[in-house]
């Protein structure tokens, strides 16, 4: 089991670097072509939004995989922030490598990272485990949502659903790991998966990306709890239909404008003033840690709530 679960984080990880090799790529050949100033639109970035959505794949994955090790986890985050600025470095650059040449690059330290973590997989954490699987499916439905100017090349369009699908994956593997004994992980997974794949991916329309949405973020939630019945999921899904629209909203009003400095240090055209210039991947991450934080406070509270011991109360003596 231990060597099936290093061999699919080995394929989903060199696909995640082939995909941004070829989307930086893709950038590099547009930016010729861009707009002036003046007309440029609040997509028009919309492919930094996919490339950094690779990203989350990459290190929610080996959070995952590393169990929510902290000792793993913080190279992993130090390692992901360093791969969005050699990121921001290619957007500003003027000659870009080929996409071999970007996927070898970016496949080897994630593929290392792979097999070192698989040789000794460590006790598992559950907060930040289920944290980075929250990520995963927030930033899935975010990137899902991506729509760029026009949209009349196909390969951007196939670059972003492939991305989508290996968030859910990340995401999915998450649940597999958390879930508790009691529920049958694989079986559960093997319905879940595909049925948001299917309402995210395949089914174009915005209703079905809600209902895909509350399906991954919840399947998160309410696995990653001790099962208890059926009963007891209700509170998790409440929080979810509830936590996770406001949430968003907010994390959406705080990075409003988080695309402007990036887009500056790229060296690329401002948005025109009259649209906003948001980084949607760190919208949705901050609203997965968010949501994911506020949720582990409230296990936190009500353990403690649940373990504290009772005072007796003594009877008072009558005189």
């Amino acid at each position: 089991m231990p060597r099936a679960r290093t061999a699919a984080a080995l394929v989903l990880v060199v696909a995640a670097a082939l995909i941004w090799a070829y989307t930086v790529r893709f950038s590099a050949m547009c930016r010729g072509a861009c707009p002036g100033p003046d007309v440029i639109g609040a997509d028009a970035y919309w492919l930094r939004d996919v490339r950094w959505g690779v990203v989350v794949v990459v290190a929610g994955l080996l959070v995952v995989l590393g169990a929510g090790d902290r000792r793993r986890g913080v190279p992993v985050v130090l390692g992901s922030v360093a791969w969005i600025g050699v990121d921001v470095g290619l957007d500003r650059a003027s000659a870009v490598p080929s996409v071999v040449v970007l996927a070898l690059v970016a496949a080897v330290p994630p593929v290392v990272a792979v097999l070192l973590i698989g040789r000794r997989p460590p006790v598992l954490r559950r907060w930040p485990t289920t944290a980075a699987a929250t990520v995963c499916m927030t930033t899935a439905v975010a990137v899902a949502a991506l729509h760029g100017p026009g949209d009349t090349d196909p390969g951007p369009a196939v670059v972003r659903t492939a991305t989508v699908a290996l968030l859910l994956a990340a995401g999915f593997a998450g649940v597999a790991a958390v879930a508790p004994a009691r529920v049958r992980r694989l079986p559960v997974v093997a319905v879940l998966a595909p049925s948001a794949v299917v309402l995210i991916v395949v089914i174009d329309h915005l209703v079905a990306l809600l209902a895909g949405a509350f399906l991954a973020v919840g399947a998160v939630t309410v696995l990653s709890r001790p099962w208890r019945g059926g009963r007891a999921a209700i509170a998790p899904l409440l929080w979810v239909l509830i936590g996770y629209p406001v949430l968003s909203f907010v994390m959406t009003l705080a990075t409003m404008d988080a695309g402007r400095p990036v887009t500056a240090l790229a060296g690329s055209p401002a948005v025109s003033p009259a649209d906003s210039d948001m980084l949607y991947t760190v919208t949705a991450v901050t609203a997965g840690l968010a949501l994911a934080a506020v949720d582990g406070l409230f296990r936190w509270a009500r353990a403690e709530l649940r373990h504290r011991p009772r005072t007796p109360v003594r009877p008072t003596a009558v005189v």
